[in-house]
């Protein structure tokens, strides 16, 4: 009782540790509930009918005073509340532990109930235990007697051999039976609920396969791609409850961005088109994706696709494919066909169809996942919202785009021998000695991959310099409608996320300019 005078609380929401209002808290209500259970309300009445001279009679009614002890027990429901909490306790061990417990708490209780009122009245013969009592017999014998009727009651096992035989012992002997339906209704319902949680899961899963395979038949899928359905499946339901979204959302905006930052910012450190970008931009990016796991031999990119999601690789490894046969005579188009084949592997922190993605263009390569993948996923939809709050840093990012299509289109190959551009006869005579039909087809096949390859980058190049000159022009219109209206606010925004405001549309006017002419002297 001490020491609760001494401990903080909760109080909506407010984390209260004054001494004064943790006294006033404490005596206002669980005070006198401990005191209650502290007091030794029986020894006190046993000592005063002794000195009065009570009966023996009115002394056994007052132990029933002790009972008040049992208040306390309300201590253990706080530690099964820590203990169902903890995950270094086993629930299953924790929830067998506790049943059994409130079972042997029940029972004794019971018994020793009955074993009073059989001893009110001295074991008579018209008491439950006084026929079977011998007068060698103990008090701990009697004890376990009483203890065996109220277990058996418990179980409703009905031997017969012990059992109330005046209206008080039948009156009690009823209440405890309707008791025990009630706490072994919930000893029942608590097993088969943490019993059931795990056949919950095993029957969506199995309900999810049945639908699929009905899906699937009646659309006449192949067993491949069955396969591969069906493994997808199983991953998602797999990482479902541990996943970004199930876990964080009980937690607060604030909290969930320093997770988030926590978790990916390494690998958006290592890309290439986030480098220059505000820290504002890289929290709304991260609160704004969601995660999707894609199983080993998954396409995750089709070429031809006009991507409508951005991805953003934090797990595993994809394979960016760049054979002929797979995507034609536009191969060359990716700026992944000038890496080796070692070098067209995706690792954790790559962006996947960034330059489809930017520019609005059909997909120019097919992107496979070589083993389970991780990726943080950005719809369309989002980025553009993400694009009027911080234009300045979506612009930072499609010049990171640009100027890496610019290094990709300076990193093209050249032939295995400079003599080859030296070509100018049928035969082609290179370092004194003509060379055959064959070595002349091999090096013009080249550079005719070269010429391909350098007029294919330069398109991609043109295609990213397109929308960045487009962004730039919608978010100057943008700047320019907001400075005739007088919208500070929007200026501002603009301006903090790293928009210049000395940009200016055909007619070379700035958004000074136009506020000056409309006369908004706040702007």
């Amino acid at each position: 009782m001490v020491v609760n005078f001494n401990v903080a609380f909760f109080r909506d929401d407010e984390f209260v540790c004054r001494r004064p209002q943790i006294a006033r808290e404490y005596l206002s209500y669980m005070f006198w509930v401990d005191a209650v259970g502290v007091i030794p309300f029986g020894d006190i009445a046993h000592f005063v009918a002794d000195q009065l001279g009570a009966s023996s009679e009115t002394m056994l009614v007052l132990s029933l005073l002790q009972l008040s002890r049992l208040i306390r027990l309300y201590r253990i429901k706080k530690l099964f509340q820590e203990l169902r909490n903890n995950l270094c306790v086993n629930l299953l061990t924790f929830t067998l532990l506790r049943n059994f417990l409130v079972v042997v708490v029940a029972c004794h209780v019971q018994a020793c109930i009955m074993y009073f009122l059989a001893r009110a009245q001295h074991f008579g013969k018209d008491t439950w235990l006084g026929p079977f009592l011998y007068k060698s017999e103990s008090s701990f014998e009697r004890y376990v007697t009483s203890l065996y009727w109220s277990i058996t009651t418990f179980c409703t096992v009905g031997y017969g051999d012990f059992r109330p035989t005046n209206p008080v012992e039948k009156i009690f002997g009823s209440i405890f039976m309707l008791i025990n339906i009630v706490v072994a209704a919930w000893i029942i319902g608590s097993m088969t609920l943490l019993m059931l949680t795990g056949d919950n899961k095993t029957r969506e899963y199995r309900e999810s396969l049945e639908i699929l395979d009905q899906y699937g038949y009646m659309h006449k899928f192949d067993q491949i791609l069955m396969n591969k359905l069906k493994k997808q499946l199983k991953l998602e339901f797999h990482n479902r409850e541990v996943s970004d979204d199930m876990v964080l959302r009980y937690f607060p905006s604030a909290v969930r961005r320093k997770i988030l930052r926590q978790l990916y910012y390494e690998h958006l450190a290592k890309t290439d088109l986030m480098e220059g970008v505000r820290p504002q931009f890289v929290d709304a990016f991260l609160a704004s994706c969601s995660v999707e796991i894609f199983g080993a031999g998954e396409e995750i990119v089709d070429r031809g696709s006009i991507l409508s999601d951005l991805f953003l690789l934090v797990g595993g490894i994809a394979e960016v494919t760049t054979s002929a046969q797979a995507i034609g005579d536009l191969e060359q188009l990716s700026i992944y066909s000038q890496r080796t084949p070692t070098e067209s592997t995706l690792q954790a922190g790559d962006f996947i169809g960034e330059i489809g993605f930017f520019t609005d263009s059909p997909q120019l390569h097919s992107v496979l996942s070589v083993t389970v993948c991780k990726t943080l996923t950005m719809p369309r939809s989002t980025y553009k919202m993400l694009a009027q709050d911080h234009p300045g840093s979506i612009g930072k990012i499609l010049q990171n785009l640009l100027a890496k299509v610019e290094h990709a289109s300076m990193q093209a190959r050249l032939p295995k021998s400079v003599e080859a551009l030296r070509i100018g006869s049928n035969l082609g005579y290179a370092g004194g000695s003509y060379q055959s039909l064959e070595d002349i087809d091999e090096n013009h096949t080249m550079l005719s991959d070269n010429g391909l390859a350098t007029e294919s980058l330069t398109v991609v190049k043109d295609l990213v310099q397109m929308h960045m000159n487009r962004n730039l022009d919608d978010e100057t219109t943008r700047l320019l409608f907001a400075a005739s209206r007088g919208d500070t606010r929007t200026i501002h925004m603009m301006c903090s996320h790293g928009f210049d405001p000395n940009n200016h549309d055909y007619d070379r006017r700035t958004a000074l300019m136009v506020s000056s002419m409309k006369g908004n002297v706040d702007v």
